[in-house]
């Protein structure tokens, strides 16, 4: 059996990742020593733009917290346009069409990750997690927590902020000169993206 050995920086990374992991069960460890492939993959976050000798399209960013949601959440009243704020564009409609009023939910975790290039939709899915959808109430969240503008987890740079939902892709974006959120949807036909964007999972 041979014994892996490790350099002096690779051997000092790895004490570092060990003093920065948080408090984990044992069932929770347990689990990942179980699924070496997922936590391979997880960890690949830290060499964000190759896994396996391939080139990625996703650079993992941070995790999230949106909610609780403590109010009704009625998707077709936020998502209007209106004098100050937000601006919505025809073909949301799509989305808002079948859209559940939403009583209260718990708060939740977001995923959230950069293009490293340009890439299609197909491309980015690919290296999601499977449960990807977004609700529309999170995604309300988020431009309230940022309503005017400010810095966030929404970029205000320009660039997308893209989101799965129900068989569609949301995009939210900041526009500088009217002080407002733009929001459009797209359906699932090979809409290209910019290195640059920022993408929300819920897993």
């Amino acid at each position: 059996m041979t014994t892996k050995t490790y350099d002096g920086q690779t051997a000092r990374f790895l004490a570092s990742v060990a003093t920065c992991m948080p408090p984990l069960s044992s069932d929770v460890m347990q689990g990942w020593i179980d699924n070496q492939q997922g936590l391979k993959k997880f960890l690949g976050g830290l060499n964000p733009s190759v896994v396996e000798g391939k080139k990625t399209v996703l650079n993992f960013r941070e995790e999230v917290s949106v909610g609780p949601l403590k109010k009704r959440f009625v998707p077709n009243e936020f998502f209007v346009t209106r004098d100050e704020g937000l601006h919505l564009y025809n073909n949301m409609q799509h989305v808002l069409k079948n859209a559940q009023i939403v009583e209260s939910a718990e708060a939740a975790k977001l995923r959230c990750f950069d293009l490293t290039m340009n890439a299609y939709d197909k491309e980015i899915k690919a290296e999601l997690p499977q449960r990807r959808e977004v609700a529309l109430w999170q995604i309300a969240h988020l431009i309230e927590a940022q309503k005017n503008g400010e810095d966030g987890s929404l970029l205000t740079n320009g660039h997308a902020n893209i989101f799965y939902v129900a068989g569609y892709v949301v995009n939210v974006n900041w526009h500088t000169a009217d002080r407002r959120w733009c929001v459009s949807s797209w359906g699932l036909v090979g809409v290209s993206w910019d290195a640059g964007d920022r993408v929300f999972s819920s897993n």
